[in-house]
């Protein structure tokens, strides 16, 4: 009886979902959808509470569902990896007002209806992406090991070359610098990182996995090396303390209720 109250519940299958966080937007893929919320596949889930907005294509003559959604439930990538699963985020549904409401039911009434599939510990490979008319193939970012922040800091590039940068992002285990030229994948470099409050500096080793060459700045990816537990604290610490005050701690977020009658 508790199967069957589960499959009719949730659909198993991978849909495309714009989420905006802030002033972002990314085409990500939904799976597990159900009457409440999804879960979302990112390696990049935002702060537990955190308020984004759902954009969900259902299809060429059918009006998009856009929706509010509170983050309820996230998976790191790190956590992710120990479970051999994808990281992401739940969401649960905010603020439905009575026609979003009922849109909502009647579109999950048709994947239920036409994509209905058994449980994920039934079935065999990863559910199907169902994509409604002519809706580009998400996203799938889930191809790094640890969440990425977007974080600009200055960087000092010493390689056979000695260059200035600036991050675009930063991870535990990586991050990508742009404003480098000269930069070899396979080579071997060390990394100084400035605070971008304290002015401090972190220094790291590291392999560069990936050259932009691209654009006018240029760029490169690299890869952390020799990182020690303790040292991988330090790092961590470091960057911690360089992160947005909303970012630093779920806390801060905590504006909603869990039992806000709001939450579908």
């Amino acid at each position: 009886m508790e199967k069957e109250r589960r499959v009719s519940t949730r659909v198993h299958i991978e849909i495309p979902v714009n989420v905006t966080d802030g002033a972002t937007t990314k085409t990500l893929r939904a799976v597990d959808i159900s009457t409440r919320g999804m879960f979302i596949k990112t390696d990049a889930p935002p702060p537990l509470r955190r308020i984004i907005r759902l954009n969900i294509p259902t299809g060429e003559r059918s009006p998009d569902l856009q929706v509010l959604a509170m983050v309820v439930h996230r998976l790191l990538p790190e956590q992710a990896k120990a479970a051999g699963t994808a990281p992401g985020m739940g969401v649960q549904l905010y603020g439905l007002g009575n026609v979003a409401r009922d849109q909502w039911q009647k579109w999950f009434q048709t994947l239920a209806t036409t994509h209905a599939l058994p449980d994920p510990a039934e079935r065999k490979g990863p559910p199907p992406l169902v994509l409604p008319g002519k809706v580009p193939v998400p996203t799938d970012a889930v191809n790094r090991n640890h969440v990425r922040y977007a974080i600009a800091m200055d960087v000092q590039f010493i390689g056979d070359n000695v260059e200035k940068g600036r991050t675009i992002d930063v991870s535990l285990g990586g991050a990508f610098v742009s404003g480098i030229k000269l930069a070899k994948v396979g080579q071997e470099v060390s990394l100084v990182f400035i605070h971008p409050i304290s002015g401090e500096g972190f220094d790291l080793s590291a392999k560069i996995v990936r050259v932009d060459s691209t654009s006018l700045a240029g760029g490169a990816g690299v890869l952390f090396t020799a990182l020690t537990p303790q040292r991988r604290q330090a790092w961590q610490d470091f960057l911690h303390a360089a992160l947005p005050f909303d970012e630093q701690c779920d806390d801060a977020l905590t504006v909603i209720d869990p039992n806000d009658p709001m939450l579908a």
